[in-house]
C-alpha cells in the first residue's frame, strides 16, 4: 500500500466522524435500575456488538432502528451479563434520544478535516444514511469541508455495493489509486471501496478487539492517525494487520 499519490480523502460518517451518546444513555438506564457498570465496560460492549452485527448481519444498520434495536441492545446486555425487559429498555433509549441532538462530532473531527484541507487534499463523504444526512452535516458545521458527498438514500444503493465509489471516481476525475477511504465497517467500507480499486483504512477504537478475523488491512484507532500516516509521521507497517 502506498499513500504518496493520494489526492482525495473520503470518509464514512457514523462512528467515523460522528458518534452518539448511547453509552451515557445505557449508564442512565442502569442507574434507573439501581445498577452499575463502568463507562469503559459499556463502551466496549457496544463496540463488540457493532462489530458482530457488521460481520454477521451485513446491512442491518442501514434499516430502520425499530427493525433491529431490541436485538442489538439485547446483545449489549448479554455482554454485560444483564437481563432486562427489552421493550421497556428500548423505549427508554428512544425517550433519551428525543431530548437532545442524537449525533455529535468526535472531538478531533474538525481538526482532522481542517488539517487535510490545509494540506491540499480534497475531501469526500460516502455514507449509508437516510435523507437526513445533509441536514445533519449542516447542523454539525462540517458540510462545507466536503467537495463530494454521496449518500445511499440519494444514490439508491449503499455500501458494500460499489456504486457510490464509482460515481465518486467518475465525477471527481481521480484515479482509484489517488483516493483513500476511511471507515469503521470492514464489510461495508473496505469491501465496497475495494470493488472500485480504492485503498482503505479501518477505524477500530479498541485495537483489534472485535475485528480479530481481519487480515491484510490497515487498522487505526482514530482519524487522527490517518492524518499522521498521510503526513508521513507514522509508518504504515505499524498498522498493517497480516
Amino acid at each position: 500500500m502506498n499513500f504518496e499519490n493520494i489526492k482525495l480523502v473520503t470518509f464514512d460518517l457514523g462512528y467515523t466522524l460522528v458518534y452518539n451518546e448511547r453509552v451515557e444513555d445505557y449508564l442512565a438506564y442502569l442507574r434507573h435500575k439501581g445498577l452499575d457498570r463502568s463507562k469503559d465496560e459499556v463502551d466496549l460492549a457496544f463496540h463488540l456488538a457493532d462489530k458482530m452485527f457488521m460481520r454477521d448481519y451485513p446491512g442491518v444498520f442501514g434499516h430502520a432502528p425499530e427493525t433491529y434495536m431490541p436485538w442489538y441492545i439485547g446483545t449489549v446486555n448479554y455482554r454485560l451479563r444483564f437481563r432486562f425487559n427489552l421493550f421497556e429498555q428500548v423505549q427508554f433509549f428512544i425517550e433519551q434520544a428525543q431530548n437532545k441532538p442524537f449525533w455529535k462530532l468526535f472531538p478531533h473531527t474538525k481538526k482532522v478535516l481542517e488539517t487535510l484541507k490545509r494540506e491540499g487534499y480534497e475531501l469526500g463523504l460516502l455514507s449509508n444514511w437516510d435523507k437526513s444526512c445533509r441536514k445533519l452535516l449542516a447542523s454539525l458545521g462540517i458540510d462545507d469541508y466536503f467537495d463530494y458527498i454521496y449518500v445511499s438514500s440519494e444514490v439508491g444503493s449503499g455500501k458494500p455495493d460499489a456504486k457510490m465509489f464509482e460515481l465518486l471516481l467518475k465525477e471527481s476525475g481521480y484515479l482509484p489509486e489517488e483516493v483513500l477511504y476511511v471507515g469503521d465497517n470492514y464489510y461495508d467500507d473496505v469491501i465496497g471501496a475495494g470493488k472500485a480499486g480504492i485503498q482503505t483504512i479501518v477505524l477500530n477504537r479498541f485495537g483489534h478487539k472485535g475485528v480479530e478475523e481481519l487480515t491484510d488491512c490497515i487498522i487505526v484507532p482514530s482519524t487522527m492517525e490517518v492524518v499522521s500516516l498521510l503526513q508521513g509521521e507514522q509508518s504504515l507497517e505499524e498498522y498493517i494487520v497480516k
